[in-house]
């Protein structure tokens, strides 16, 4: 099993290292756009009704490492040099590594984003830890996905360990995201390793789940 997953990870990193930023950027806004319209605007109704006014609605997205899916210009818009002037209109949380852990904290645009321990952009360290259960919506990250929702990470398991230890009723709503070519027919997949609800590529969007009709 490990060596199939192996060789699957090797073939599709290869594969992903020829995306450019630019494609990478154009895949994250085509991609975004589908969660808004097929996801974002069927759950948030429902969102107001069950909380209060002041609870809008909350999204993990992720920092690219510049050929996954890159979701910079929600997370930081480049229309406006002002900050101040920058307003999101959901919470957003970040994924950090803490050791060989994963947690989420909330993204704040007025302060600045720092490296990571494994070299990718998080929130820093003074801003809020937010729960499983404040979370509505997680972007997850992967090498491939498969048809029936299971995703190929890099192998260190953060995203399975995180996911694995939440009780079920309090699990956000999984979304993988990722490039058209990195969604396959059939992953290799092991106990722990942890299933979408949904998985969109720019071209596609699979309801796994079957709660959200195209």
């Amino acid at each position: 099993m490990h060596s199939n997953k192996d060789a699957l990870r090797k073939t599709m990193l290869g594969k992903r290292q020829a995306v450019t930023s630019q494609e990478a950027g154009v895949a994250g806004i085509r991609i975004w756009q589908q969660i808004e319209s097929q996801i974002l605007a069927a759950i948030l109704p429902g969102h107001q009704t069950d909380r209060s006014s002041e609870d809008i609605l909350c999204i993990s997205l992720y920092c690219s490492d510049s050929t996954e899916p890159d979701f910079s210009e929600i997370i930081r818009p480049e229309s406006t040099d002002n900050v101040d002037d920058v307003s999101i209109p959901y919470q957003i949380a970040l994924p950090t590594v803490c050791g060989q852990q994963l947690i989420f904290r909330a993204y704040d645009p007025k302060i600045p984003l720092c490296r990571g321990s494994l070299g990718i952009l998080e929130p820093s360290d003074s801003l809020r830890e937010i729960s499983p259960v404040e979370m509505d919506v997680v972007l997850v990250p992967g090498v491939a996905f498969d048809i029936h929702g299971h995703r190929l990470g890099r192998g260190k398991g953060y995203y399975d360990r995180y996911f694995n230890s939440i009780p079920p009723d309090s699990r956000p709503l999984l979304v993988g995201v990722c490039h058209d070519f990195q969604l396959i027919d059939y992953v290799p997949t092991q106990s722990g390793d942890f299933p979408m609800d949904i998985v969109v590529t720019p071209d596609r969007f699979i309801d796994i789940s079957g709660r959200f009709d195209r």
